[in-house]
């Protein structure tokens, strides 16, 4: 693992400054910004008589370009359009998760707008993850092209 050899205390200094944390602080900074747009979506949308479910649902569709823009460009460096499908793809199982655990959390008698604070919470953390694997890996999201002289190579048809 990338943080195996920050087992001390007196390592936080280092580990605080590895690419990996860094990128997480942005994108934590960038999420706030893009949290303050979904929830007052959301929020309207509550006080419009909306359901819960509806309001998430259209809050977080309005959201996805949005933060395709934020955090595509500031947090991981890239506005490159060929990746929005998978970045679609993250915040629909994302706003399903949303979805099922606000059910949940209201369920058990928790205020719908502290209820949905503490789920995008927690989904932040699974968010960033999903985009860091599945998006925004450059290992994914730029993959080789392989020439016709390499490709001429791995059949045994060429040799230098």
């Amino acid at each position: 693992m990338a943080f195996e050899k920050f087992s001390r205390l007196n390592d936080l200094p280092q580990l605080a400054r590895h690419p990996e944390i860094k990128r997480f602080a942005k994108f934590i900074v960038v999420g706030g910004v893009n949290f303050l747009f979904y929830y007052s979506v959301f929020v309207l949308l509550i006080f419009s008589e909306v359901t819960p479910t509806r309001a998430v649902i259209i809050a977080t569709t309005l959201g996805v370009l949005f933060n395709f823009c934020t955090h595509g460009r500031v947090v991981f460096k890239s506005g490159n359009l060929r990746l929005l499908p998978r970045f679609i793809a993250v915040y629909v199982v994302q706003c399903g998760l949303n979805v099922l655990s606000l059910r949940l959390l209201l369920a058990a008698g928790v205020p719908v707008l502290l209820a949905e604070a503490v789920v995008v919470a927690v989904l932040a953390v699974l968010t960033y993850i999903a985009l860091s694997m599945f998006v925004f890996n450059k290992r994914i999201a730029a993959p080789h092209h392989v020439t016709n002289e390499e490709s001429a190579l791995e059949n045994g048809f060429y040799s230098r």
